[in-house]
């Protein structure tokens, strides 16, 4: 037994230490104007950061580590959501102009104040995380002139309620088609790594065909390692980089998403 001024010798059993990776952030902040765009950010934003993570995630992978995965596949990745994202961006930016057009006809100089909005601070960690939020603020631009009009009594109640919901689904909408590509994505890396997986080994198996067709014509090549196949290039990668490894890559990086800032 030890005495109390012994000194314990007896190896320390160290924590183990995770080394995530360092991502680009942005910190920003954003005031939300509207019950629609507050509601939106709350119920959405969680989901749509997951989502533009694991886009992230697939676009890197795709670019950086060759397999069944290629640039092809990572231009699909973003050139997408970038597309889902301009695309609703460009309406209600259109439509924002449409309405300043009509303020201006009727001489509705003043704009209407809100009496709850709310200011929130986020951390970006792509660009679609900013396209979201450019969606929201221009959301609230749109309602904000449609109210307006409202308050001056140039549209009836019906008019401005059709109107503010008809461009909130255009958001919702929007949400749904970029949450919806990340699923697709992921279930698409599944049936590229199978069909790559089986013709890897229509490969190996023609390989074997051809190195015993040419031991039975006495050809002197059992000690040349070259002429009998071993694990090739393209088996020695895709053991590494599979869909498996896809999807720990995304868990991972989601993981560091959500801790990496307080």
């Amino acid at each position: 037994m030890m005495k109390s001024n012994d000194v314990d010798f007896s190896p320390v059993k160290s924590e183990k230490i995770v080394h995530a990776n360092s991502h680009p952030i942005i910190e920003r902040e954003f005031v939300l104007l509207t019950k629609l765009s507050q509601d939106l950010y709350r119920r959405s934003f969680e989901y749509l950061a997951s989502a533009h993570v694991n886009v992230s995630v697939i676009a890197r992978i795709s670019t950086e580590i060759k397999s069944f995965l290629d640039d092809e596949f990572a231009d699909k990745a973003d050139d997408t959501m970038e597309t889902i994202y301009q695309e609703c961006i460009n309406r209600l930016q259109g439509e924002s102009d449409r309405l300043d057009a009509v303020l201006e006809s009727n001489g509705c100089a003043d704009r209407i104040r809100y009496s709850s909005p709310k200011k929130i601070k986020v951390v970006l960690r792509s660009p679609a995380d900013n396209h979201f939020f450019q969606c929201t603020t221009l959301l609230d631009d749109v309602v904000s002139k449609i109210d307006t009009l409202w308050m001056a009594g140039l549209i009836r109640n019906k008019v401005k309620i059709s109107n503010t919901m008809m461009w909130k689904q255009v958001v919702a909408k929007t949400i749904n088609r970029t949450i919806a590509l990340s699923n697709n994505l992921r279930a698409e890396i599944r049936r590229k790594e199978n069909e790559y997986l089986s013709n890897i080994e229509t490969q190996k198996t023609n390989e074997n065909s051809i190195a015993l067709e040419k031991l039975k014509s006495g050809i002197n090549a059992v000690k040349d390692s070259e002429e009998i196949p071993d694990e090739s290039q393209h088996e020695k990668l895709v053991k590494s980089v599979t869909a498996d490894y896809v999807e720990k890559e995304i868990e991972k990086e989601s993981v560091e998403s959500s801790t990496a800032v307080a």
